[in-house]
């Protein structure tokens, strides 16, 4: 059977493409998702496009999608809508894919978490860590944790990797910075390392160490691969890692050997 993984990632759009590896500190699968815009793809898409797609992951080498979910419900619901044409393409094509999501910290209500989470909790292509669905996201620190930790308890509970900055905030954070944040966050399941704004060199070097960290805990570790970023809005700074040069270094880090959990 082939396998393919869905995974929900409410973080802010991205002009660019990424790539998300997961380290464990002992587990021998390995699963790299495709870090998947929900806003990139145009209104009318069906069923058999999200499938013709997902194939064509699978020809690359891509185990999934991340899913990138900067609405849901209230503002911006082609985002719910798209997830679902997604899922349904997964389950239909018979594939063993894992999902998940990442981003309710930039605009989301807590209504939407709830129901994004709810809704694809139990879906047969839902990436699960432990018996419990992955939820990451960007940003955010005190009061987004403590509402996963009030809201997803008991049989509800999820598996919440996210990106935190340190305080002062760094893009790439140095040693010291990663083990503030993980001193300060014990309760985290892993970590995911933003790593697109950037030189390779510093993005490297603060992926080495967060790894360092994270697995040494025993945690998942969400590593990124990122050819090219370019941000919106105010942001237009733009990396592209002097055409390519600097993915290598990236996706083939010493400390980076990519173990990751299986779907339950």
């Amino acid at each position: 059977m082939m396998r393919f993984v869905l995974l929900f990632l409410p973080l802010l759009p991205l002009a660019g493409c990424q790539q998300f590896r997961f380290l464990m500190k002992t587990a021998p699968p390995r699963v790299c998702p495709l870090h998947g815009l929900l806003s990139s793809r145009g209104g009318g898409a069906s069923v058999a496009d999200y499938q013709q797609e997902i194939l064509a992951a699978q020809q690359a080498g891509i185990d999934g999608f991340a899913l990138n979910c900067g609405g849901w419900t209230q503002r911006e619901p082609h985002y719910k809508q798209r997830c679902q044409l997604i899922y349904q393409a997964a389950r239909d094509l018979g594939t063993d894919s894992i999902v998940h999501f990442r981003r309710f910290l930039c605009g989301l209500t807590t209504d939407e978490v709830r129901d994004m989470v709810e809704t694809f909790r139990d879906h047969p292509n839902q990436f699960h860590w432990e018996g419990r669905p992955v939820l990451s996201t960007f940003s955010g620190w005190t009061e987004h944790h403590a509402y996963v930790e009030g809201e997803f308890t008991g049989d509800r509970d999820i598996c919440y990797v996210p990106f935190y900055y340190p305080h002062p905030a760094a893009e790439n954070p140095e040693l010291e910075a990663l083990e503030q944040i993980a001193l300060l966050n014990p309760s985290l399941d892993g970590y995911f390392s933003f790593g697109a704004a950037g030189t390779p060199e510093a993005i490297v070097a603060s992926c080495r160490n967060a790894a360092q960290i994270w697995r040494g805990m025993g945690k998942i570790y969400m590593h990124p691969v990122t050819p090219f970023y370019r941000g919106l809005g105010g942001n237009y700074r733009i990396y592209e890692s002097r055409g390519f040069e600097g993915w290598p270094s990236n996706g083939r880090m010493p400390s980076a050997q990519m173990p990751i959990g299986s779907k339950s």
